[in-house]
């Protein structure tokens, strides 16, 4: 599987992923908090009070997930963001939500943006994983370097968003749906159980943005197909 790699392109990537992870943590205390701080926080924070809507009308009506995940690393700071209540009077109306949790946000800052960087990290192994499996010596050290300091993938590494764990479980689906499509152990367990994976974590990239249902469609698409031609003989 790793075959192609010598002992220096490991000792390069290992060097490049080092670089890459020192950026996204480098000046961590500078990160603040922007506009769209207003729709992800309050829609996860809303999930652990009482509620009496779907918390994701609290922000632009998607899926939960990734915002219960940011919502809980600021939930462990322990401070009260009971504020987020008042908002189910008026969902997917942000001025002034800065009164209801706003000393609470900055009394957490580092907890609610905590889970954005080991995100950001997690998404960076995984994307140089997928890069290693799928592509030659060359082209995978590019595609790390490239992934190591790509400005948006930085920028999703440290503003509070959902997009990073988006890629964190789309990305991971990829990797366990390869796993499933290459495996030529002719054990059927070992299938079953890459596709079972692949499928969990694009069902988890559903649950944390709409758009990623394709994933699901794709995998699945791919399962029949493999099926079908398995069955005539041609893998």
């Amino acid at each position: 599987m790793f075959k192609d790699l010598d002992k220096k392109a490991w000792i390069f990537i290992f060097i490049i992923l080092l670089l890459g992870i020192f950026v996204r943590i480098y000046g961590y205390q500078d990160v603040g908090y922007w506009g769209d701080d207003m729709t992800t926080l309050p829609t996860g924070l809303l999930y652990f009070y009482p509620h009496t809507l779907f918390p994701g009308l609290l922000g632009q009506g998607e899926p939960i997930l990734g915002n219960i995940i940011i919502a809980s690393g600021c939930r462990l700071s322990g401070e009260d963001f009971s504020g987020v209540i008042e908002m189910q009077k008026a969902p997917m109306f942000y001025p002034g939500r800065e009164i209801l949790i706003g000393p609470a946000l900055a009394k957490s800052d580092l907890y609610c943006h905590a889970p954005m960087y080991i995100g950001g990290i997690l998404a960076l192994l995984i994307i140089s994983l997928l890069a290693i499996l799928l592509l030659n010596k060359y082209a995978a050290i590019y595609s790390i370097i490239f992934f190591s300091f790509s400005p948006v993938l930085l920028k999703f590494s440290t503003w509070i968003h959902v997009d990073i764990f988006s890629y964190v479980f789309v990305w991971t689906g990829l990797i366990f749906l390869w796993l499933f499509y290459k495996d030529e152990s002719k054990k059927i367990w070992r299938e079953v159980l890459f596709f079972c994976l692949a499928s969990l974590f694009f069902a988890f990239g559903f649950m944390t943005k709409l758009p990623n249902l394709i994933f699901v469609i794709f995998a699945f698409w791919i399962f029949w197909f493999f099926i079908l031609f398995k069955k005539v003989g041609y893998i």
